[in-house]
């Protein structure tokens, strides 16, 4: 695989995780509240599809709502932190697991 091939793959896949991540917090609050977190993050994504951006889970009442209307905010600073973590630790995961890969074997003599 070419250099910029590879570069482009793993931009891609952490592109595709830091998507995934986005979901992993509202999935864990669904969870924990006794709610089907499968059906209301496809419900989220639905509307967030939609560009409703505000929209989160409601855990009172089991629902996808509207979270500036519920007044529940996030700090941005917070999440741009996890973000910026998880990336970073992405991104020393693939960076080992490609040192690994290309490491040469050592034969074994007795």
């Amino acid at each position: 695989m070419s250099w910029p091939t590879k570069h482009l793959a793993k931009g891609l896949m952490l592109s595709m995780l830091s998507h995934e991540l986005c979901f992993a917090i509202p999935t864990t609050i669904a969870d924990n509240a006794g709610l089907d977190g499968a059906e209301l993050i496809a419900q989220l994504r639905a509307e967030h599809h939609k560009e409703n951006n505000n929209a989160g889970i409601d855990v009172i009442t089991g629902s996808v709502g509207d979270m500036s209307e519920l007044e529940i905010y996030e700090a941005f600073k917070v999440k741009q932190a996890v973000l910026l973590s998880a990336t970073k630790t992405a991104e020393t995961i693939l960076r080992v697991d490609e040192i690994i890969t290309c490491a040469p074997r050592r034969e074994d003599r007795m």
